[in-house]
């Protein structure tokens, strides 16, 4: 197997990854999720969540990667507090009309 196809199968990995957090989060099973994942899938990740109307922080993590936190507004207030995250360290959205407050 080429490079290339490892690559390909290591990002769609990691989006069925992404895709089955949502679907958790939406059946109620998780209440907040981190997903770390390469910042290449970063605009196809804030995306699907903003779709979806789910609110996220997102986090560098490293050179290459970053963290990316969804679900409620209460664990993510929580979360951001906790972790003292300065406004220069993460990017928030917050969805307009969400269901899950």
């Amino acid at each position: 197997m080429s490079t290339e196809e490892l690559n390909n199968v290591r990002q769609a990995l990691d989006m069925k990854v992404l895709l089955n957090h949502i679907y958790e989060y939406q059946k109620g099973v998780r209440q907040m999720v981190l997903f770390t994942c390469n910042t290449k899938y970063e605009n196809f990740a804030t995306t699907r969540l903003q779709h979806q109307n789910i609110e996220y922080i997102i986090q560098k993590a490293g050179n290459t990667t970053i963290n990316i936190y969804f679900g409620r507004k209460q664990c993510l207030d929580a979360n951001g507090a906790r972790q003292k995250l300065s406004a220069r360290a993460f990017r928030r959205r917050e969805a307009v009309n969400t269901k899950h407050d």
